[in-house]
């Protein structure tokens, strides 16, 4: 059995099932998921999934960092997610939908990752079904990340929006190019060296 920081994040979700609080059935699903996960490298910039294909893996970043950008009309690209070690990588509307995804996700590092595809999620639910609410809450997150990223739009500047950024992945600058996080924070390049060394 391997210890993946995947099962770290797993079991400190908040509200966490009565089944998971017992050790041997810790030990069960962990033996099983490890079954059903794969490890795989990824090189720098290597695309994990683009635009009208349809989002069919749940990712978790063991080591590396990753984003999630679109074009618009105009062809201008604009940074939507980041996603830093220990963090799920999902498109959830396509995931959830079965429709094409509008979206690129593309590794940012050379980085280690563990995927799980739409049918061995459905696998492990079958043989675990108290893990419905966990997924749930993993997803419930997203759409609460996106719901406090519209706010931070809303309500804060462009340092105080970069603050926020840097509170929730530590050294994004090394990371993520300086223009991604200019697209991600709405603002331009020049604003974010004024960000930092503002903050």
């Amino acid at each position: 059995m391997v210890n993946h920081g995947l099962y770290d994040v797993l079991f400190n979700v908040k509200n966490l099932p009565d089944e998971l609080r017992d050790v041997k059935n810790r030990e069960k699903l962990m033996q099983f998921v490890d079954s059903q996960l794969t490890t795989s490298s990824h090189k720098k910039n290597q695309l994990l999934l683009t635009p009208g294909h349809v989002a069919d893996q749940i990712y978790f970043i063991e080591c590396g960092a990753a984003r999630g950008y679109f074009h618009d009309e105009d062809g201008k690209e604009h940074t939507l997610y980041f996603w830093d070690e220990k963090c799920i990588i999902i498109d959830s509307v396509s995931f959830l939908s079965d429709q094409p995804s509008d979206l690129y996700i593309e590794v940012m590092q050379d980085s280690v990752l563990l995927s799980l595809s739409k049918k061995r999620l459905h696998e492990i639910l079958r043989v675990f079904p108290y893990l419905h609410m966990v997924i749930d809450l993993i997803l419930l997150n997203d759409f609460k990340q996106c719901r406090k990223r519209i706010m931070d739009f809303i309500s804060l500047n462009p340092v105080g929006r970069y603050v926020q950024l840097v509170k929730s992945i530590p050294r994004v600058d090394l990371k993520f190019h300086q223009q991604e996080i200019a697209s991600y924070l709405g603002t331009s390049r020049q604003t974010v060296s004024r960000s930092k060394r503002a903050s």
